[in-house]
């Protein structure tokens, strides 16, 4: 969570040095600096956790750190190349966190117990406001000798995360039950790849149609298109893993009164910290 929040925060503050260098000013794509990463993020999370699931916590997890290092070195080398390699590798490292993220809470789930457990996801938890301010701090500072050491720094931070949870994450072998599979049907319906293709469609539109909005307005039809077809994926994303997919992705039957009292107070943590975010963005657009 430390390194999620971190790679979303030590772009914001330095969105003017970053498009200076490569002669972009217009707000509105600027902001892909940070969306893009966002995007990918919330999109594949689910994802992410299905993998864990399916192939093991702990080698989804270093997978993901590993690519978050690779993506991350390939951001400070696109200060050779041109803004939109920038945000191809903005996007790309969104990825890494949407599969650490939720393998971690999983990791944590399934080594810890008890007054252990509680207090590895009280820390999970806080580790995000840390990240996002260690970010916000670390991102002007690396900018001052150049902004591509704002990357090159994150890259060799998780790098290290990578070999150390290589060695400190215990090995946790996946249920008897899905050692046993043989076929690949039977991988791709415990993989739910009907149901987790409509969502990553709908929400890679969703979020496309509202960011772009910011560039080219809601004249343009292609964005409100794209926001129509988004609900119309999420409602056949639904309907998929209510009556049709086997092992779905997202169980809606075990969404209790409990759980989602849960994710209404995740909603309303994560909505003020999004406003909060939002609102420097805004400050720093209206600033330009």
């Amino acid at each position: 969570m430390f390194t999620n929040q971190l790679g979303l925060c030590n772009s914001l503050t330095t969105l003017e040095i970053i498009g200076d260098s490569f002669s972009v000013t217009d707000p509105g794509k600027l902001s892909w600096t940070i969306s893009g990463y966002g995007l990918t993020l919330g999109t594949f999370i689910l994802i992410g956790g299905r993998l864990g699931d399916e192939f093991g916590n702990k080698a989804i997890f270093i997978i993901g750190m590993g690519w978050l290092a690779l993506t991350s070195m390939m951001a400070g080398v696109s200060a050779y190349s041109s803004y939109p390699v920038y945000i191809l590798a903005r996007v790309l490292q969104g990825l890494g966190p949407a599969l650490t993220v939720p393998n971690a809470l999983a990791i944590m789930g399934k080594c810890f117990s008890g007054h252990n457990r509680n207090m590895g996801f009280a820390w999970f938890a806080a580790s995000a406001p840390v990240g996002a301010m260690a970010g916000l701090l670390f991102g002007p500072l690396f900018a001052i000798a150049w902004w591509p050491w704002i990357y090159w720094s994150q890259a060799l931070g998780v790098a290290f995360l990578f070999v150390l949870s290589i060695v400190a994450i215990p090995n946790m072998p996946v249920d008897g039950e899905k050692k046993q599979r043989q076929t690949i049907r039977e991988i791709l319906d415990r993989l739910d790849i009907l149901g987790g293709t409509n969502g990553v469609i709908a929400l890679v539109l969703f979020n496309f149609a509202w960011n772009q909005s910011l560039v080219t307005t809601w004249d343009e039809p292609y964005v409100y298109v794209c926001l129509i077809l988004s609900v119309l994926f999420l409602a056949a994303f639904f309907y998929i893993e209510l009556h049709l997919a086997r092992y779905p992705i997202l169980p809606v039957a075990v969404l209790t009164s409990d759980i989602a009292f849960v994710f209404g107070c995740t909603a309303a943590g994560w909505s003020t910290f999004g406003i909060w975010v939002s609102t420097n963005l805004g400050t720093q657009i209206k600033s330009n």
